[in-house]
């Protein structure tokens, strides 16, 4: 795994740490939040907690009840639903936290040394929602201690960048989300508060300027057209109507099963009682480049593959916030 690869890797982290405290009212994002975010990942450690019936909903659930339970015993009505994301509210981790990447040592790509002194985290909050979720911290250091033996660094080529993570819905709602023009809004960062509007096709579409007044981002013109659909992916193609500096991007969304998904529901008796209710999304992105690139271009491409990189991700959280509102 490249380095940009690492990093981005350990960012996403980090960030969906902070969604999952700001959700739950927090300033500060703890282990229970870093927990959350673990399920999500598209690694070996989002694996191992999925295939132990940690997956992001049903965490949630048992960390609701527990808050519940220590609530009540106060004589406190716990609240009903988790807040909407908003992370500038967070203002870092607790201590819990950096003890953990501390002890750590170092983030591992796969992010398994992580999870492994996450669940032996001395506090026991962490062993208790494992509990909950019918599983344990030994069984999961010990799945994780055998993916972290076996795991092995893997080589990317820099032609497109990808951002994987798990979405909590199935594979049929998401691949009609993705479908849908409309909600290219919602996960283009480009395309943010415009409107979409159809096209000369059913596979053409516009997204007009949002100000005439003035030549910036807001005032392009867009065209999105959808040139694949098939039965787990979905391909886009955005240009900007009359510039030549702008190189067609291409999207292209690949929706699969979490493998582990299933058996989580089978181990756990408190996880979600639909087995599709997490997919794995995959999510492409490169241009459509010249025949011929400048020099400088060429001299640029480690620092516009990493850019793809980010825009991936970026891409990613936007669709996974938008399924855990």
């Amino acid at each position: 795994m490249s380095l940009s690869d690492s990093l981005h890797t350990l960012t996403t982290l980090m960030r969906q740490s902070y969604e999952e405290a700001a959700r739950f009212g927090r300033k500060d994002a703890d282990i229970e939040h870093l927990l959350l975010a673990l399920t999500l990942t598209d690694t070996p450690a989002g694996d191992v907690l999925r295939s132990h019936g940690a997956t992001w909903e049903s965490t949630v659930q048992a960390l609701q009840h527990l808050d519940s339970e220590a609530l009540e015993s106060l004589g406190i009505t716990a609240p009903t639903r988790t807040l909407s994301p908003n992370i500038a509210a967070v203002e870092g981790y607790t201590k819990r936290v950096n003890a953990v990447f501390k002890k750590a040592k170092k983030a591992s790509p796969d992010l398994l040394s992580i999870l492994i002194t996450l669940v032996n985290e001395p506090s026991g909050t962490i062993a208790r929602v494992l509990d909950r979720l019918g599983t344990s911290a030994a069984e999961i250091t010990a799945a994780a201690q055998i993916r972290l033996d076996t795991v092995r660094p893997t080589r990317r080529g820099n032609h497109r960048a990808t951002s994987s993570g798990v979405i909590p819905t199935t594979h049929t709602e998401l691949l009609a989300f993705l479908r849908n023009p409309i909600n290219a809004a919602i996960w283009e960062p480009m395309l943010l508060g415009r409107t979409i509007e159809a096209g000369a096709s059913n596979d053409h579409f516009t997204a007009p300027s949002l100000s005439k007044l003035r030549k910036s981002h807001d005032a392009r013109t867009f065209e999105l057209y959808r040139i694949g659909d098939g039965d787990e992916s979905v391909a886009w193609k955005i240009t900007v109507c009359g510039s030549k500096k702008f190189w067609p991007l291409i999207l292209q969304f690949t929706v699969s099963d979490d493998p582990s998904a299933g058996a989580a529901t089978a181990q756990s008796t408190a996880a979600s009682t639909d087995e599709s209710s997490s997919v794995t999304l995959h999510v492409h992105v490169g241009s459509e480049q010249p025949s011929h690139i400048s020099p400088m271009r060429r001299l640029l491409a480690p620092l516009a593959h990493f850019t793809r990189v980010l825009h991936a991700h970026t891409i990613l959280v936007a669709i996974s916030n938008h399924y855990r509102q």
